[in-house]
């Protein structure tokens, strides 16, 4: 795992681990908002 690669204690990984899944889900939704913005657009 990357985590492992850092020196870390157990709160610090999860809590840099919760902002990267957070800022997949920000930007999964931005696209799918985009998409279908574009969508109804047409």
């Amino acid at each position: 795992m990357l985590v492992k690669a850092y020196p870390l204690n157990d709160m610090s990984s999860l809590f840099y681990l919760n902002i990267y899944l957070i800022f997949i889900s920000v930007s999964a939704f931005d696209l799918t908002f985009h998409h279908l913005c574009s969508h109804h657009r047409l």
